[in-house]
């Protein structure tokens, strides 16, 4: 199978091990049924030597992949036992007894060094929760007409711009925002002068930005704001007879017979137009009163 790795704990990227030791392991594991080496034979056939080897084994040993149990037998006689396994173990094996015939099995949270007999992993059989009864999917809770009134609302403002199309949950997500904009007074133009111009780009989150503008846009509640300032009266009066102005109102002192009305100078527009008649007139006879070899003299006379 490609791609199968045997020793998937023992690799030096999971379990840390040097690639010394990575290697020792691979070399014990792999070797044939029965093969009985020690420390010094493994030394002798590789070039990491005796001092290397031990090195190796105490870093297995450190990483809980290799196990050295030491113990008395029946007879009084003591015995070590080296056990190495392709999986971590934070318990120590039991000890097997040496005798005839296969050992027996040892404790079941402990797993053995043998090609043949407990799996490595647990089975699926044993981690797979029993199953249960399927539960009928739930309802949808039920949307309030506003709310639903109000995406419909919003899918409308958003038509025109392709970029902020929305899903129907999307939408249900952002309506109470519009329905507070719609109890604040705002009609659908007002919503598309909000949400619709100057868009960034590149649009990355159509509902982001809406709910962005939606939140930051929002209308004052209508009362909230302060009255608007009465105008300012009038600095002038006029009299109410004449209609010339005065300082305060009411009649003014010539209307009332208290002082003389002053004498008007002039007669409006008739006034000026007889003024620039006479002006003009006035101007063309000096002009011409003016003799021709004069104004050639005054002319070429240098300054």
């Amino acid at each position: 199978m490609r791609g199968f790795d045997p020793f998937p704990e023992l690799r030096p990227e999971r379990s840390g091990l040097s690639k010394g030791a990575f290697g020792l392991a691979v070399q014990l594991l792999t070797s044939p049924t029965g093969c009985n080496e020690d420390g010094r034979q493994l030394a002798a056939r590789g070039p990491d030597g005796r001092a290397g080897i031990a090195r190796m084994l105490r870093e297995l040993k450190a990483a809980g992949f290799y196990w050295v149990i030491t113990f008395r037998a029946p007879g009084g006689r003591i015995v070590s036992q080296s056990h190495l396994f392709d999986t971590p173990q934070h318990v120590a094996p039991d000890a097997v007894l040496p005798g005839p015939g296969a050992p027996g099995p040892g404790r079941p949270d402990v797993l053995k060094e043998t090609r043949v007999g407990k799996p490595s992993l647990p089975t699926a059989e044993a981690t797979e929760p029993p199953a249960e009864a399927a539960e009928p999917p739930a309802e949808p809770p039920a949307v309030d007409e506003e709310v639903r009134a109000a995406a419909d609302l919003l899918h409308r403002v958003v038509r025109p711009e392709p970029r902020l199309r929305l899903g129907e949950a999307e939408a249900l997500e952002l309506a109470p925002l519009v329905v507070e904009w719609q109890r604040r007074g705002s009609t659908p133009e007002d919503l598309s002068r909000a949400l619709l111009p100057s868009l960034p780009v590149p649009m990355y989150s159509a509902v982001a930005v809406l709910r962005y503008r939606l939140e930051r846009k929002m209308p004052p509640v209508p009362g909230a704001l302060p009255e608007p300032p009465a105008p300012a009266k009038p600095s002038y009066a006029e009299c109410t007879s004449c209609h010339d102005p005065v300082p305060a109102p009411g009649t003014c002192g010539p209307c009332a017979g208290r002082t003389p009305r002053p004498v008007a100078i002039g007669g409006g527009s008739s006034v000026a137009r007889t003024g620039a008649q006479r002006a003009r007139t006035a101007l063309r006879a000096a002009r011409d009163a003016v003799p021709l070899a004069h104004c050639l003299t005054a002319a070429l006379t240098p300054g």
